[in-house]
């Protein structure tokens, strides 16, 4: 686990890329384990080999861990989540996940904090979830999944979560409320969001 950088308890990355490496199980680029930070760092192009229910290809967070300001690209894994890997605790903000395959993020049994972060390109899903999760402020656009579940996908009868205040873009999603989606969709604002290149 953890073929780029393993973090364990208070340990912390910052200001680094971390690039290129291959795991065996969890964790290509960094497997976090019982906490741990990652701040302004870039996590790209790393995999995973092993398939099923692992991966976290460009980053794994086991029992608690923070993301922020960081650009997390391009890893992929025969697994579930590209991108990011979350079990049980784990807060994200100011994060960019785009271009991962499959899945952009995957939280297993809930504990997921999500904030003010871009999901976009990446194959399957944006986020996929089981569990209670929360997602304030954040913008879901052209992740490829199956129509309203491509941004969104909510794994069998997890509780929905909070998913407020975000933006998807082209399609809705059903579990949001108070959000621009387009077309409109209950509970939601019809708008173009009018983003910029």
């Amino acid at each position: 686990n953890g073929a780029g950088v393993y973090i364990s308890q208070t340990g912390y990355v910052q200001n680094t890329i971390i690039c290129c490496n291959t795991s065996r199980l969890d964790g290509g680029g960094v497997y976090i384990n019982r906490g741990g930070f990652i701040n302004d760092c870039h996590i790209y192009n790393n995999t995973t080999l092993n398939g099923g229910i692992g991966g976290g290809a460009g980053c794994m967070v086991f029992l608690g861990g923070e993301i922020r300001r960081s650009i997390i690209e391009s890893n992929s894994t025969p697994g579930t989540a590209g991108g990011v890997l979350s079990y049980y605790h784990i807060l994200m903000d100011q994060c960019i996940i785009r271009g991962n395959s499959p899945n952009g993020v995957m939280h297993g049994y809930g504990g997921a904090y999500v904030y003010n972060t871009l999901i976009e390109n990446n194959t399957m899903h944006g986020v996929y979830f089981e569990g209670n999760i929360q997602y304030y402020n954040c913008t879901f656009t052209k992740n490829a999944g199956y129509a309203m579940d491509a941004d969104l996908y909510l794994h069998g009868s997890s509780k929905p979560g909070v998913i407020m205040n975000c933006i998807f873009y082209p399609e809705p999603t059903h579990i949001v409320a108070y959000s621009v989606t387009q077309p409109a969709y209950s509970n939601n604002f019809a708008a173009d969001p009018l983003f910029t290149d």
